[in-house]
């Protein structure tokens, strides 16, 4: 157990300090000093975020799915709606960038 120098400030407040304070910030030094950053390439960043703007149209298209039943009609502004949706990985690349098609009714 480690035992803590305690002090009264001359404000009345008291304060507790580590002894192996100096020693303990000198190892977490070392530690972050050792650790080499992880350099994702751009083609890896560029996937990742093709894989986020996929994943949100396939959700929005799963949404609208009934939409292809065979006993509803589709209409016009549905059938663009989904297409738009198909279409937005050859127009996007950036998930912040992306403009989603307003769902209709």
């Amino acid at each position: 157990m480690t035992e803590f120098i305690r002090t009264e400030r001359a404000d009345g407040s008291i304060e507790y300090v580590n002894p192996r304070y100096d020693e303990l910030v000198a190892q977490a030094q070392e530690l972050v000093e050792s650790v080499v950053p992880e350099i994702i390439p751009d083609a890896e960043l560029a996937a990742a975020a093709l894989r986020t703007i996929r994943r949100t149209r396939n959700q929005k298209l799963a949404e609208t799915d009934w939409w292809a039943n065979s006993d509803v009609e589709m209409s016009d502004e549905r059938r663009a709606y989904r297409q738009a949706l198909r279409d937005i990985t050859n127009t996007y690349s950036s998930p912040d960038d992306v403009v989603w098609p307003i769902k209709p009714a």
